[in-house]
């Protein structure tokens, strides 16, 4: 990504509904759980919708262990060297 570009992880609280129909079909959205009858999606924006808020360290953790496990970029953190480059 650029690094130029003004970016955060979001999530937002979504109907069953449009999470079965839109979000849960596209790569862009990471499931993070449910609160009552809503869902709570994770995703990367430059423009945050209206009715979402900054995802905590622990959403950023789920997001990039789900989007590794699925091979999708980019993601919350970067891979960790344990060796120092040489």
């Amino acid at each position: 990504m650029n690094d130029s570009t003004d970016y955060n992880w979001y999530k937002q609280k979504v109907s069953a509904k449009m999470w079965d129909e839109y979000y849960s079909k596209t790569d862009d959205y990471t499931f993070l759980g449910t609160d009552e009858k809503l869902k709570i999606i994770g995703f990367l924006s430059v423009i945050p919708p209206k009715d979402c808020e900054l995802c905590s360290d622990d959403d950023l953790r789920r997001i990039d262990d789900h989007r590794k496990a699925t091979h999708h970029y980019p993601r919350p953190f970067k891979d960790i060297s344990l060796c120092p480059e040489i």
